[in-house]
């Protein structure tokens, strides 16, 4: 009976108990959501207040930039830098969140070399058409269709020069982020913003606060641009700029006193899990010194309001997210709610209080003992999860290896000795894989890297750069190269990766041969005339060997091509550089340098150089081949040339040029000579 007793005052207790805390629980549950309901309307009004406040800002900011590409567009002559600077005076004036305003030029590739000298008489004496090579160094623009440089900008103290950022005549085109807003504003005709990006590489803005960049297109005046097609081809450049996203922020809600709300700021048209999706984050908290929590953790603990709403910029999708900090929740909060709660509970708690008090301390060693059982059965649950995690991502980590296509090589950190290559690398190295492991990765790639390495001694990132590998029959192979460093069961591993550019070094040694030849003759050009002569006179001077330099001139040229036709103008040419060919050794350096002019670098050999005319052989040689040419050559013209011949002596520090000059001029004076009326 005793212990039925006690079994039915615990079991009333419990009951009175239950009963206290669901109506407890009941009542706080329903004054709340009425609290929450209040809070939530007025914190709705607050961050919409906000909302439209920062939507009115951009969008006078756009319409500013609109009437200055308006204003660019009207203009009948290109813009030059005073028209510029008196066009963005006034904006500047009313957006101060705008950092700089730039003139960004469309040049074609065929005007290039006209806009650099051009640049020169406007006041940029050094300015050349440029980009980041991939050591992030400013080098000149390689050849493409057309450029987009720097030209004008405002404020004009901004010091554009500073290392490590663009300058005048910095091909924007150049840089993927800024080349996609280009595009998008020219195909589309209207504003383009970039996404977010740090405004160092626009300004000097040592403090490394993100901003963006915005492209506003310019047609070329008086042309159409209602049509893709057209807006393409009248294109004359873009007005561009960057602004601060936080200041903008700032300046479009200085009007509005602490409210307790954090205002986070999206790029939605970023990748979802990108560095570029949050722009910016403004807070009350702020203000007070503190840094606001995540909103998602916010969300979570159940201690926050959010509002969110998105719009339109520059052909990006913002939102706007508003969530309430812990300043919104203390001032708008209501204490009734938790009084009653508190009330209702102190009343149940002195009723069941005493027994529960003698069943304290049992409860108190059950709840120990369940607890330790839980915890030892997810240690072990926990220990053989990661037991088969470590051996599923081993034997991931060997498919990836064994069927990447390129060359991977596992290095251990301390020793450098290699661990683990793949399929790829034991072929690409000739070795089997058991001789590979355990070398050095000295032994085969870069082995001129030895005790420097680049990862450990300096620090460096290695990440496509060029290199060599060395196969088993000592065969040297140019690769490229990237080194990452992981770590793998509390050791450090490099992970190696490389792959065979054989084909594209070939293509370059090809691409750099075309550029010294002439395309029509197939002769060397003026380029690899004054690259090859110029070497065969430092070899005379150590050689003591005399030269040579004939300057021939195609006499009737524009005769031919006037009363013939220009194709058999182009026959003419190639005719004559096979004569020269012809009557020339293959060591001597035969050029076209010129529309019609050619030139020969011939060494005089010791025989020659004994007798009383060696320039007489030459020319009778090559006047023979012409006769020749003329008498057996099924042409509609004759070919004649005037000569200019010149001697270089080993002792003489004559330059080429300087040869060229007397050549040039002793050819001009004896084909005064021939065609003189006199004569």
């Amino acid at each position: 009976m005793a212990k039925k007793s006690f079994s039915f005052r615990y079991l009333s207790v419990v009951l009175a108990l239950i009963v206290g805390l669901i109506s407890s629980y009941v009542m706080l549950k329903f004054l709340q959501s009425r609290e929450k309901d209040s809070m939530q309307a007025d914190f709705n009004a607050l961050a919409k207040d906000r909302f439209y406040s920062l939507q009115k800002s951009i969008n006078g900011y756009f319409e500013v930039l609109n009437s200055i590409g308006a204003t660019s567009a009207a203009s009948k002559n290109q813009i030059n830098k005073n028209e510029f600077r008196l066009i963005v005076q006034y904006a500047l004036l009313r957006l101060p969140d705008v950092e700089v305003l730039q003139w960004i030029p469309c040049v074609p590739s065929s005007k290039r070399l006209q806009f650099e000298l051009n640049a020169f008489q406007d006041g940029y004496p050094d300015l050349q058409i440029s980009e980041r090579n991939s050591q992030a160094k400013i080098v000149s623009a390689a050849p493409r269709k057309e450029y987009f440089p720097l030209y004008y900008f405002e404020p004009f103290y901004i010091d554009d020069s500073t290392q490590g950022r663009p300058n005048v005549g910095f091909d924007y085109a150049s840089e993927p982020i800024l080349r996609e807003a280009m595009e998008k504003a020219r195909d589309t005709g209207t504003i383009a913003v970039t996404a977010k990006m740090k405004l160092s590489r626009l300004i000097r803005e040592p403090s490394g606060q993100n901003g963006c960049a915005f492209f506003l297109p310019v047609c070329q005046p008086e042309k159409p641009h209602y049509n893709l097609e057209e807006r393409r081809l009248n294109l004359a450049g873009f007005v561009a700029g960057a602004f601060n996203i936080e200041k903008t922020v700032k300046i479009s809600l200085q009007a509005f006193q602490p409210a307790g709300i954090d205002i986070y700021l999206y790029d939605e048209t970023a990748p979802p899990i990108s560095d570029q999706r949050i722009l910016c984050m403004h807070s009350d908290l702020m203000q007070k010194g503190s840094s606001p929590i995540s909103p998602q953790k916010e969300k979570e603990a159940g201690k926050v309001f959010q509002w969110q709403k998105s719009f339109g910029v520059g052909g990006r999708t913002w939102s706007v997210l508003c969530s309430s900090n812990s300043d919104f929740l203390l001032t708008y909060s209501r204490w009734g709610p938790w009084i009653a709660f508190s009330t209702t509970l102190l009343f149940t708690f002195l009723l069941s209080g005493y027994l529960f008090t003698l069943l304290h301390r049992t409860k108190q060693v059950e709840r120990l003992v369940i607890k330790r059982t839980a915890e030892l059965s997810q240690e072990i649950t926990e220990r053989k999860r990661a037991e088969k995690d470590v051996k599923e991502s081993e034997e991931r980590l060997k498919i990836i290896m064994d069927s990447v296509q390129a060359a991977i090589m596992v290095i251990d950190a301390e020793s450098l000795k290699i661990v683990d290559v793949n399929p790829v690398a034991v072929e690409m190295i000739g070795f089997p894989k058991e001789q590979i492991i355990g070398e050095t990765c000295y032994k085969f790639v870069c082995p001129h890297e030895k005790g420097k390495c680049p990862v450990i001694e300096n620090g460096k990132t290695v990440d496509r750069s060029e290199g060599e590998l060395v196969t088993a029959n000592d065969k040297t192979i140019p690769v490229i190269k990237s080194v990452n460093s992981i770590m793998m069961k509390d050791r450090r591993y490099f992970v190696e990766s490389f792959m065979d550019i054989s084909e594209r070094k070939q293509l370059e040694e090809t691409l750099r041969a075309l550029s010294l030849v002439d395309e029509l003759t197939g002769i060397y050009n003026r380029r690899g005339f004054l690259t090859l002569a110029e070497r065969d006179l430092k070899l005379a001077k150590r050689t003591h060997t005399p030269r040579v330099l004939l300057f021939i001139d195609l006499d009737q040229m524009k005769s031919i091509n006037d009363t013939l036709g220009h194709q058999e103008g182009d026959l003419a040419l190639i005719d004559t550089a096979s004569i020269l060919k012809q009557a020339f050794r293959d060591s001597d350096i035969i050029a076209r340098i010129g529309g019609d002019e050619f030139v020969v670098l011939a060494a005089v050999t010791e025989v020659a150089e004994r007798t009383r005319d060696p320039f007489g052989a030459l020319t009778s040689r090559l006047q023979e081949k012409v006769g020749l040419h003329n008498e057996t050559g099924n042409r509609r013209f004759k070919l004649s040339m005037s000569l200019g011949i010149t001697h270089y002596s080993p002792e003489s520090s004559c330059s080429v040029d300087e040869l060229l000059s007397r050549a040039d001029s002793q050819m001009y004076a004896q084909k005064k000579k021939l065609y003189s009326p006199a004569s």
